[in-house]
């Protein structure tokens, strides 16, 4: 299910670790909103004259930061290589301006047409030699370290708590298109910890792939703390875009600095 590029680091966790203050961390929060990722994998591509030339059928992250590092394209059509799909660093991809969950492709028609594509469904091995051949046919230098997950593979993925019990399901990853960083992973573990059939976010630090056997993600948090944490509606999500404290407070609760401010995300 998910390709390893290296081994992923070690998540250090601290019940004491102090973020920012809330006061500067919400002064210099960033431009532009949270996207479900559900909603980014098949959302609408454009060019930079606004002609409709694609979709984005999944995104790729560095599941260590958080980091987007690339959208995968159908832009076949567009880019006279026919009906084929590409991988294009994240950097040239931008929302638009005019509309939710659109984008506009930046990167020049060449470049996307010598690109390597593949047939729907045949994407390549997502290995360390993948990323830094892909980045380097854009200008772009891959980082070291990263390890590489597809979103729509996390979407509806199985999580457990440190012990290795089954929690529930993440139901979907929050992401900031504009710092490029998928900022919550969305937990359906409401039966589990006692809150209802309800859904919590928590930062993506939070969260690392399983190391056992068993497919699937675990949890950094204890049950106590995640059964305080804030739960949700499925159908009333909360208003991150007109309050930035919210963000803030959630991940100042389980000891983190914001996704906008801390230096190592």
């Amino acid at each position: 299910m998910i390709t390893t590029i290296a081994c992923c680091t070690a998540l250090l966790l601290s019940s004491s670790g102090g973020f920012a203050a809330e006061n500067k961390a919400d002064s210099k929060h960033p431009s532009g909103k949270l996207v479900k990722g559900s909603e980014v994998t098949d959302a609408k591509l454009f060019d930079q004259q606004g002609k409709h030339i694609g979709e984005i059928k999944d995104v790729l992250f560095d599941e260590n930061t958080g980091g987007l590092t690339h959208a995968i394209v159908s832009v076949g059509g567009w880019a006279g290589i026919g009906e084929k799909e590409s991988e294009v660093p994240w950097k040239f991809v931008k929302p638009s301006k005019d509309k939710a969950n659109e984008f506009v492709l930046t990167v020049d028609q060449s470049k996307l047409k010598d690109a390597e594509n593949y047939d729907r469904n045949s994407w390549p091995d997502f290995t360390e030699s993948w990323f830094d051949k892909n980045y380097k046919h854009y200008g772009l230098t891959a980082k070291n370290g990263a390890k590489l997950v597809r979103a729509s593979k996390v979407i509806g993925a199985d999580v457990y708590d440190q012990k290795g019990d089954k929690m529930g399901q993440i139901n979907n990853v929050l992401m900031h298109p504009n710092t490029g960083k998928v900022a919550f992973a969305t937990l359906d573990i409401g039966n589990w910890v006692g809150q209802g059939d309800k859904l919590t976010n928590v930062p993506w630090p939070l969260v690392r792939q399983s190391e056992k056997e068993t497919a699937g993600f675990v949890v950094n948090a204890d049950k106590a703390k995640l059964h305080g944490a804030t739960y949700f509606e499925r159908n009333s999500w909360p208003d991150y875009d007109n309050n930035w404290g919210l963000q803030t407070n959630t991940y100042g609760y389980y000891g983190y600095e914001p996704y906008w401010t801390d230096p190592h995300l």
